[in-house]
């Protein structure tokens, strides 16, 4: 017999005993418990990613302190020589540490806002076309 022929045997031999990837493995004796489903927060409504809510948003004092913040950053990267500033990964990690929400439906928004504020960051903002304006551009 060949190589190739035994090879093909032993694939086919484990492709038709292994179950389905997607069904979960249960052994003899263990407890199943299965994955959580759905969001672990209460998902953004469609009324939270609209223009006015994010105008509501810089201007409250928490927007004032976030945009502050998000300045920073952006003048640190561009300081240290960096080639882009994600306000998308900015948002992401501002979340986590400071546990406020901040909408993702947002990003464009305050890139746009930082540069409007800066022109200097136009270069490092990381930033997409778009067909319609942001709230303040």
């Amino acid at each position: 017999m060949s190589d190739q022929s035994e090879l093909f045997q032993v694939t086919e031999a484990r492709r038709q005993s292994s179950t389905s990837r997607d069904a979960p493995v249960h052994r003899a004796g263990d407890s199943y418990t299965p994955a959580p489903s759905g969001p672990a927060a209460d998902p953004y409504s469609s009324f939270d990613s609209r223009p006015e809510k994010f105008v509501a948003f810089i201007l409250s004092e928490d927007g004032v302190t976030f945009m502050a913040k998000a300045e920073r950053a952006a003048r640190d990267a561009l300081r240290q020589g960096h080639g882009r500033f994600s306000v998308l990964g900015y948002i992401h990690e501002y979340r986590a540490v400071h546990k406020q929400r901040v909408n993702n439906s947002f990003a464009p928004w305050v890139a746009d806002e930082l540069v409007l504020r800066r022109p200097e960051l136009i270069d490092v903002i990381e930033r997409r076309a778009r067909n319609m304006p942001g709230p303040r551009s």
